[in-house]
């Protein structure tokens, strides 16, 4: 039998594209998974965001209400700014 210098790195390129092969449902699986996670974040800060506008909505009504004084009372205005 003759040896052929190509052989050995026909054969170590041919076991690594099998590795690769055998390895790649498993990071199509990672990569799904990371995908999901980075929908579910940005699906949480839009929902922070809107949430936070609502927040700042509230307190500026309280804060004009609280400016305009009491209900009805005699009480002074508060001075808040």
């Amino acid at each position: 039998m003759r040896f052929d210098a190509r052989s050995a790195p026909e054969r170590a390129l041919q076991e690594q594209v099998a590795a690769l092969e055998r390895a790649a449902p498993r990071h199509d699986k990672q990569l799904e998974g990371i995908r999901k996670l980075l929908e579910r974040g940005t699906r949480l800060v839009v929902q922070l965001a809107a949430n936070q506008r609502k927040l700042q909505a509230s307190v500026a009504e309280l804060t004009n209400s609280l400016k305009r004084g009491g209900n009805g009372h005699a009480k002074g205005k508060l001075n808040i700014q």
